[in-house]
């Protein structure tokens, strides 16, 4: 890890020996231009995936996650160390490396990672004492078992003790300090960081102690409290639980918000589980798990904040997505977390939710159209949509999977245009042509089904005489009944025997052709297609009259106007 004494030697590597050249030893690059791309040595590919930035002197695979410098790739290709990596490369350009500091960094991550270790065994010791009765307590509380306590090695922080026990171990305040286990008050002495907290250990993929958390067990805050960085820890390369979870890692996992959620999970066996460290989740996270996994799945509370913290996990990705790198999201119920959800409802039901996920693209679908009404979209929003689409597809620099995108939110924008469309021909024509006895049924059965309609339709269905007697006689029939006391659904129970001859009328073929007319379809549409079929019988019946007085007038006049005003009349 690379340290603030070997920047500048570091530094004079970068820039004699530029990124590509170097990793063109062990595969092959590709350059046009100033885009560079290489076969990723770290995994079996056709296609170039693996992208070179020589200005930033960086890499990153689009395939498998992999990323770094310089010094990363040669310690990943010949499996070395940090140092050993900065040594090899300066003794090939000349470079003398200050072998006294490279050897001081060395062993002061060592002193650092024993300090740790030794802090860790005393606060799970504190654990199982007298001291430690709350945290247990609390840990009973939580439904946490020994044997969960054990494999994540949880402990107890008292008050006080650690600093003076690490110093019988032989361990300056200067290395306490270093590994970010106390604090120096105004009066010049040192106390312990953590005080009566649970201690969650934070370990590296090694397994080796790096960091702790701890979790207030009384009123205060901060609720939750994580070592400073040091040399041997930054969170924003550490995930919690990825050491115990990395063998169950394979092609699934699952990114969670807490310990306890980690710790909940491998416990009720979903082993495959992982959180960051209080922080949102950055794309060196995702690095991480994509080695392991190519489609985690990140679980956020199912509430405005979640959705607004996976679209900013999204807006963070699109850049290293491919089609074997990508995420879903899983929106737990409103108050629920994974650790409160299994608790209450079991493993299996979480296995259940997990089949619940979205995939990314329907997650900026939803975000780019919230604020329009695609039920009516205007020609304007529809190209805003489309515009806001692209502008967020524009980040996704694999090729494939851009062109991929599109054609996905076309089907979604296609389908738009074609409800358009399609609700558009409703409100003109939205049904087969009907004869006006099949249409005086309609109306008739539409109501007794929707009977909330009456007051909006109960003056049309006065004011028109059906053709068919007996169907007029049901017409006046229902007027009737609605015009006595008739003012909720429970009154359709008591339909007397003349209007339940209504249901004659009415088989599932007569319901494929006016599906508006069933028992509760939309309101809205029901309303809509009542009425669709009123204007038709009453144009029907407009034109029937007109049509016998142009009949009347061209038998007692027969003259060329008549007969093309009644030619007219029958075309319509």
């Amino acid at each position: 890890m690379a340290n603030h004494e070997l920047t500048p030697f570091l530094d004079e590597i970068r820039n004699r020996l530029k990124l590509s050249d170097l990793i063109a030893r062990s595969t092959k690059v590709f350059k046009k231009g100033k885009t560079v791309k290489a076969l990723c040595p770290f995994h079996n590919e056709k296609t170039p995936s693996f992208g070179i930035d020589d200005a930033r002197g960086v890499y990153h695979c689009f395939g498998c996650g992999a990323s770094g410098d310089h010094f990363k790739f040669v310690q990943e290709i010949q499996n070395l160390n940090f140092i050993e990596s900065v040594r090899q490369l300066a003794d090939e350009l000349g470079i003398k490396l200050p072998e006294k500091e490279a050897s001081k960094i060395s062993q002061q991550n060592e002193v650092i990672y024993s300090v740790l270790e030794a802090a860790c065994v005393w606060y799970q010791e504190q654990l199982q004492r007298s001291t430690g009765e709350g945290a247990r307590t609390y840990l009973n509380n939580r439904q946490v078992t020994q044997a969960s306590i054990d494999q994540f090695r949880l402990g107890f922080a008292p008050n006080q003790g650690l600093i003076a026990y690490l110093k019988d171990k032989k361990f300056s305040q200067g290395d306490i300090a270093s590994a970010g286990l106390s604090l120096k008050a105004d009066d010049g002495h040192f106390y312990d960081r953590f005080r009566n907290r649970l201690i969650f250990p934070i370990t590296n993929a090694r397994g080796q102690v790096i960091a702790f958390g701890g979790r207030i067990l009384e009123k205060g805050e901060p609720k939750y409290l994580n070592s400073p960085e040091t040399p041997v820890f930054q969170k924003r390369y550490v995930l919690y639980g990825l050491q115990q979870a990395r063998r169950y890692l394979r092609n699934k996992a699952i990114i969670v918000e807490g310990y306890m959620d980690v710790i909940r999970l491998h416990q009720e066996g979903i082993p495959f589980a992982v959180a960051p460290l209080g922080t949102s989740l950055g794309i060196e996270h995702l690095q991480q798990i994509w080695r392991h996994a190519p489609c985690p799945i990140i679980a956020f509370d199912g509430d405005s904040a979640g959705e607004k913290a996976a679209f900013s996990t999204i807006e963070k990705s699109l850049p290293f997505l491919s089609a074997n790198q990508t995420l879903k999201f899983l929106f737990l119920p409103s108050g629920e977390d994974p650790d409160s959800y299994v608790k209450s409802y079991g493993s299996t039901a979480f296995e259940k939710l997990l089949s619940t996920t979205h995939p990314i693209y329907t997650i900026l679908w939803q975000n780019v159209t919230k604020n329009f009404s695609l039920d009516n979209l205007t020609p304007e929003e529809f190209l805003q949509i489309k515009g806001l689409l692209k502008e967020h597809l524009k980040n996704v620099e694999n090729i494939e999977l851009r062109k991929a995108y599109f054609r996905q939110f076309d089907i979604l924008l296609n389908g738009i245009q074609k409800q358009e469309r399609l609700l558009f021909r409703k409100k003109q024509i939205s049904l087969p042509q009907q004869n006006s006895i099949a249409t005086e049924k309609i109306l008739l059965v539409t109501l007794l089904n929707h009977p909330y309609l009456w007051e909006e339709i109960g003056e049309l269905l006065m004011g028109v005489n059906f053709k068919d007697p007996e169907i007029e006689a049901h017409r006046l029939n229902l007027i009737e009944y609605f015009s006595g006391d008739f003012h909720n659904e429970d009154g359709q129970k008591a339909l007397p025997a003349e209007l339940s001859y209504l249901k004659n009328f009415t088989d599932e073929r007569f319901y494929s052709r006016v599906p508006f007319a069933k028992i509760g379809y939309d309101e809205k549409m029901a309303k809509n297609g009542w009425l669709e079929m009123y204007n038709k019988l009453h144009n029907q019946q407009f034109l029937h009259s007109d049509q016998q007085q142009s009949a009347e007038h061209l038998k007692n006049d027969f003259s060329l106007s008549n007969w093309e005003r009644l030619k007219a009349i029958k075309e319509r």
